[in-house]
């Protein structure tokens, strides 16, 4: 059995709003034009209490983590951002 901790999110039909994505741009993180994607706030807005950061594996292409990150922000209401 993993040691990781498990999270279970349960969706359910009343979560079935859409949110649009806040921002997507690039921005310079230690030198280098990296790929941002937002729902909720800006990473340049002042200090969120909490954020969902999701980090892309290879090949890193922020887009295809859009759908799972509206519905982490949709669910969640906190907020979410891809950094790739």
């Amino acid at each position: 059995m993993s040691s990781w901790p498990r999270i279970l999110i349960r969706i359910s039909k009343s979560n079935a709003t859409t949110t649009k994505m806040t921002h997507s741009s690039f921005i310079k993180i230690s030198g280098i034009e990296t790929a941002v994607e937002c729902w909720g706030r800006w990473v340049e807005e002042p200090d969120p209490e909490e954020v969902i950061i999701v980090i892309p594996g290879n090949p890193g292409i922020t887009g295809l983590y859009c759908p799972f990150s509206e519905r982490l922000h949709r669910i969640t209401r906190k907020p979410t951002w891809i950094v790739g």
